[in-house]
């Protein structure tokens, strides 16, 4: 009963014959595959003492002369028998499901930790997102093992991969809780206290360039880009590419570079082409300013040589952009994810014990968003792996609670096909799952998807992976996900 326990439960009792069909029905969807279910009592050889103090006024044992032992359901007759020990399913019931996390942290029974992933679209310097952590009761995470650098880096690859091209020199990494506590390379400590006994460091690492380097980020290495994609990469943020008009202002956009990059070799697009007499730039902003290493260059595009300040001319390549020449407002909330392909942000809401569809729906609304909608393939892929993200790492989420996302959708019509959307945008896509939406019993108005980690449909059901169900109004998901429009 350990797992019950992780998640501040009993293991489930038992007081009528309702419950009992109920617990097997859940049982059969649920632990397939195993013929047993333990329940949360045991058998003293006259009656039944369960874990929950609660009064043993229904039983169905087997047989009533069997040996004292600890209770488990048998799914093949519903009759209850004694097991003295072995590997079964578990049913956690019995108690309200306190959650051991607050809602929008993830949970590990595994590590008994908690998780949250802090974001800022501009930028946080490690001070800043130390300080945010602790505004929650936290410190910036510790890393134990392989498993807890795993949660990490997976919580901050899907943060990064869905703010799609967002390579305008913020650099990709995850602050995390070691700092250096002496001049020694290996001098390190963790906010927490815990101790530091597992290492991840890069090739090199660490190295503690220029005597300067007391704090440990987490990389994630972005490659270049095109020029096609560094242009669209800063339309997406309402931004021109750098235009440069002096000297000092070429030194500055130097020593950005550096501090963001990290390369003194590396090469930058500009915002700009040598025509072969002269420099047109995309803001079309006079060209004042000429730093070009050879001025008789056929014509091509501009980029800067961090080695030496330089402009070279190139016709093709993959290179950091640089992204200036407007304000870079954040187009979405700290905390939320930014599409730049659907110039949309999206934001994960939690609840460890369930919530229903109208509630995720006022808690949507209440975060200035609305439940989402979605409107192609590459929408739901990011409705989908903002899911399985959250679910999956809250590891043995296994106590019979549906691991299902809510979406935005809701009947409108008596047609099994009438469906619109909160947001009131236009409901042109759909992902069904095979014989879906079907309006079972006539009762069933709201739209969930179908997870990796449900409960009935696993990641080997192509039927229903990742699909979209009407489902009852009184049921409960573990996640919803919000969504509002990015602004510039």
């Amino acid at each position: 009963m350990v797992h019950c326990k992780n998640f501040v439960q009993a293991g489930a009792s038992i007081h009528n014959a309702f419950d009992n069909v109920a617990l097997v029905d859940q049982a059969l969807r649920k632990a397939q595959g195993q013929v047993h279910v333990w329940l949360g009592g045991y058998w003293n050889g006259r009656t039944v003492e369960w874990y929950d103090n609660s009064t043993a006024v229904y039983t169905n044992l087997a047989d009533k002369n069997m040996d004292p032992g600890y209770l488990l359901l048998r799914k093949t007759d519903e009759k209850w028998v004694t097991l003295e020990g072995g590997e079964h399913a578990v049913a956690c019931m019995g108690q309200d499901q306190d959650p051991p996390c607050d809602d929008e942290w993830l949970y590990s029974t595994k590590l008994k930790s908690c998780y949250k992933r802090i974001g800022n679209f501009s930028g946080i310097t490690w001070q800043q997102a130390r300080a945010e952590c602790q505004a929650f009761g936290a410190e910036l995470t510790s890393i134990h093992s392989d498993e807890e650098n795993r949660i990490v880096v997976e919580l901050a690859d899907t943060y990064l991969d869905i703010q799609l091209n967002y390579a305008n020199w913020t650099t990709a990494a995850t602050w995390i809780g070691g700092y250096r506590t002496g001049p020694k390379a290996t001098d390190f400590a963790w906010t927490d206290g815990s101790k530091f006994d597992y290492t991840h460091w890069a090739y090199t690492e660490p190295d503690n360039k220029d005597g300067q380097q007391p704090h440990v980020h987490v990389s994630d290495n972005q490659n270049g880009l095109g020029l096609t994609e560094a242009i669209n990469q800063c339309k997406n943020f309402a931004q021109l590419g750098a235009s440069v008009h002096n000297a000092f202002d070429n030194m500055v956009l130097v020593d950005q570079a550096l501090k963001k990059i990290g390369d003194p070799t590396a090469t930058v697009w500009l915002g700009g082409y040598w025509n072969g007499t002269a420099i047109q730039w995309d803001d079309n902003s006079a060209p004042e300013y000429n730093n070009l290493i050879d001025k008789k260059a056929n014509s091509g595009y501009l980029v800067l040589r961090l080695s030496d300040g330089k402009w070279d001319i190139v016709q093709t390549g993959s290179y950091a952009v640089s992204c200036i020449g407007q304000d870079q407002a954040a187009p979405c909330d700290d905390e939320w994810l930014y599409s730049a392909k659907l110039k949309s942000c999206y934001k994960l809401i939690g609840n460890f014990s369930g919530f229903t569809w109208y509630e995720a729906h006022l808690r949507c609304m209440s975060l200035g968003g609305q439940l989402t909608s979605i409107h192609s393939d590459e929408e739901n892929r990011i409705v989908v792996e903002l899911a399985d993200t959250y679910l999956g790492l809250n590891f043995d989420l296994n106590n019979l609670t549906t691991a299902s996302t809510w979406v935005g959708a809701y009947r409108d019509g008596p047609g099994l096909s009438d469906f619109a959307w909160t947001d009131g945008t236009a409901f042109d896509y759909a992902n069904w799952a095979a014989t879906q939406p079907d309006n079972m019993d006539g009762r069933q108005p709201r739209v969930h998807i179908y997870t990796t980690h449900h409960i009935e449909y696993g990641p080997n059901d192509s039927k229903y992976l990742h699909k979209w169900d009407d489902i009852y109004i009184d049921s409960r998901g573990n996640n919803a996900i919000c969504k509002k429009a990015a602004t510039f």
